[in-house]
């Protein structure tokens, strides 16, 4: 009988989730994807000067071995890829809101969204670090070329080190865009459960 009025206790202790009206629901999540956006903005804008400066650095510094300006062709491309993704992602998460029309296709549309997501930061990532990192050795030549051992090796030192400290960062990075794109599923989700307790 105790554990009949514990659990009875315990199960009036528990409050349900409080209803929030469509407004704020739809308000966290414009305020959500507008942040979600941001970020992706902000990493299109660092990644195009970072393209443009590599593009300036080659055009106007002399490069002896061939294999030095492969090197520089394969950070280009890759440079391009990534901003050609995260440009398509930007465009995809701020103007893309069926949220008004259809709220169930919208969620359909984040699982997908986050899904694709998922794949870019991890295998489509691990491709983009493997071709980062032929540049590197194609490049190394030239710096042995042109530096004291000594430098040679200090660079090849902060290219290992650079690789594991961005491994690290790309981690936590998935997981909180992870977390971002899983507030506003909830969100959504929350307003379709509110729409069909009410029907």
């Amino acid at each position: 009988m105790k554990d009949f009025d514990a659990l009875k206790d315990l199960w009036s202790a528990q409050r349900a989730e409080p209803l929030i009206s469509f407004e704020e629901l739809r308000r966290n999540i414009k305020q959500q994807r507008s942040s979600f956006g941001k970020r992706l903005l902000s990493e299109i804008i660092t990644m195009t000067l970072v393209a443009t400066m590599l593009l300036l650095l080659w055009i106007y510094i002399p490069v002896n071995l061939w294999s030095s300006h492969i090197s520089i062709s394969i950070l280009l491309g890759c440079c391009l890829y990534y901003i050609y993704n995260q440009v398509l992602d930007y465009y995809d998460i701020r103007h893309h809101n069926e949220l008004k029309q259809n709220a169930a296709a919208y969620l359909s549309h984040l699982k997908i969204y986050q899904r694709k997501r998922h794949t870019f930061n991890t295998r489509r990532y691990q491709t983009y670090s493997i071709f980062i990192g032929l540049a590197f050795i194609l490049y190394l030549p030239e710096v042995a070329i042109i530096a004291p051992l000594w430098q040679t090796l200090s660079a090849m030192a902060f290219t290992i080190i650079w690789f594991v400290i961005s491994w690290r960062l790309m981690r936590s990075y998935k997981r909180r865009e992870q977390e971002r794109l899983n507030a506003i599923i909830d969100n959504v989700e929350r307003i379709l459960a509110q729409f069909e307790s009410s029907k």
